[in-house]
């Protein structure tokens, strides 16, 4: 005579048990390297509309300015386009950001921040040819984990101006 069970047993309940946790991990090691994908993802759509604004600002800047030239300022150096219309805009590098101020009459008008990514730097420059250029670039420079999937970023922008020599600075 053959009886009814009326409930599972304790190793069916055991395989139950594992199958679900292991369903659970999965799905949490799923989730965790979505959410990584998603925060790289993040992290690149960010840098590339900080460089975006910048490099539109910067650009029309400079096709504006009269003349540029480099001058000190606290915290370092900085890159300064002189507009015909008495005003003068310095970029400045900060740890993590660009500062964009504008000044006019020695009266600070306006002052703007680009803030880069952690672990990004920028630098800045003006090759003198024939028509001056400023260059911003944007990258790792000091190398790190992520080195390979960021890149310098090079902003470039023509000065219909002249360069202003420093006082220390000579025409060669």
């Amino acid at each position: 005579m053959k009886r009814n069970r009326a409930g599972a047993s304790l190793v069916e309940l055991l395989v139950v048990i594992t199958i679900c946790g292991i369903l659970m991990s999965t799905v949490g090691v799923c989730l965790h390297g979505m959410h990584r994908a998603n925060q790289r993802t993040r992290n690149v759509v960010d840098r590339l509309d900080v460089i975006s604004r910048l490099s539109l600002r910067f650009r029309q800047d400079a096709h504006e300015a009269g003349a540029v030239t480099e001058q000190a300022a606290d915290g370092g150096d900085c890159l300064v386009l002189l507009m015909e219309d008495g005003r003068a805009i310095r970029y400045q590098v900060h740890p993590g950001m660009v500062e964009r101020t504008v000044w006019q009459h020695d009266e600070l008008r306006h002052r703007d921040g680009f803030r880069l990514p952690q672990g990004v730097q920028a630098t800045w420059s003006i090759e003198k040819l024939d028509t001056p250029l400023v260059v911003i670039e944007i990258g790792r420079f000091t190398g790190g984990a992520d080195e390979s999937t960021i890149s310098p970023d090079r902003i470039e922008a023509a000065v219909r101006g002249v360069i202003v020599l420093s006082p220390t600075e000579t025409e060669p």
